[in-house]
């Protein structure tokens, strides 16, 4: 780590979460300014960003639903989605489309999930195409 680095995090400090500084700026990180009006995030750092999510949430899923990795990629597509989406927690509501995913069921999968909040209401059209994967395999 670069001395300047050092410094600057003893100086700035470290905050996982977003917070406002003591210029009331809204701020995450080692002072980064995501508000408008600052650097906020380059396209290249939320790809980063994203990807580390993605690996997070592909850990989850298959911790969480061991036959995740058994499923083709478009399907794992499907989850991941949701799973972002959604959160681990909400993905799991939809028990019955999980169990058609496990047992290979790919229509009753799609019925499930497409007979809920989230397809009707929440995002229909990400919901519907989400559920196309499904089916598509």
């Amino acid at each position: 780590m670069r001395e300047v680095t050092k410094k600057l995090v003893e100086w700035e400090g470290y905050r996982q979460y977003a917070y406002r500084c003591t210029e009331g700026v809204l701020t995450i990180g080692v002072g980064r300014v995501i508000e408008q009006g600052g650097p906020g995030l380059t396209l290249e750092e939320s790809m980063v960003l994203l990807e580390n999510d993605i690996e997070r949430v592909e850990r989850d899923l298959t911790d969480a639903y061991p036959w995740f990795e058994d499923l083709s990629e478009n399907r794992r597509i499907a989850m991941v989605s949701m799973a972002f989406q959604l959160g681990m927690g909400g993905l799991a509501q939809f028990k019955n489309g999980l169990a058609s995913l496990r047992s290979g069921d790919w229509q009753s999968a799609h019925d499930h999930f497409m007979d809920s909040k989230w397809a009707r209401e929440q995002t229909p059209n990400r919901a519907e195409e989400v559920c196309q994967l499904i089916l598509a395999g």
